[in-house]
């Protein structure tokens, strides 16, 4: 899994059409670097203290992406509320059941996690409100699709 940050370098609302362009180019050619069926994990700033650049981020991403799937936690380090992204065009993290994540942490002999398990993996993919808010409807719609399948 790829990751990248375009929270740092994202274009201000007025006048970004270059830079959103580059940005757009470069999570391509980090897709096209790590191979079809690839995801990358972006950090997309806090949704909190700048809403409109998680928005438009997300909103961009849905362009480039068939699956766009927004998280957030605290992240200590940061003192904030934070977003992240997972973007591909076959993968969807919310396909992922708790067991089988487990099972994949047992057979890859990962031990001693402090934070993560099946469970929180889920779980960091329900957002609160004034986060869904700011998800484009199109992904909103795959979201409760996807979730709707899990349960099945």
């Amino acid at each position: 899994m790829a990751t990248a940050a375009p929270e740092a370098n994202a274009a201000p609302a007025a006048g970004g059409g270059k830079k959103k362009l580059i940005l757009i180019i470069v999570i391509a050619l980090v897709v096209v670097l790590v191979g079809a069926g690839a995801a990358v994990m972006l950090h997309i700033g806090s949704p909190v203290y700048k809403p409109d650049l998680v928005r438009r981020l997300l909103a961009d991403l849905s362009t480039v992406f068939a699956i766009v799937r927004p998280l957030g936690l605290y992240v200590p380090l940061y003192g904030a509320y934070w977003g992240m992204c997972c973007a591909s065009d076959t993968l969807d993290p919310l396909a992922l059941e708790p067991r089988i994540a487990e099972q994949r942490i047992a057979d890859r002999g990962i031990a001693d996690l402090r934070y993560y398990n099946g469970d929180i993996h889920r779980a960091l993919f329900a957002l609160p409100n004034f986060f869904r808010e700011l998800v484009p409807a199109r992904s909103a719609d795959r979201a409760a699709q996807a979730l709707a399948h899990a349960v099945r």
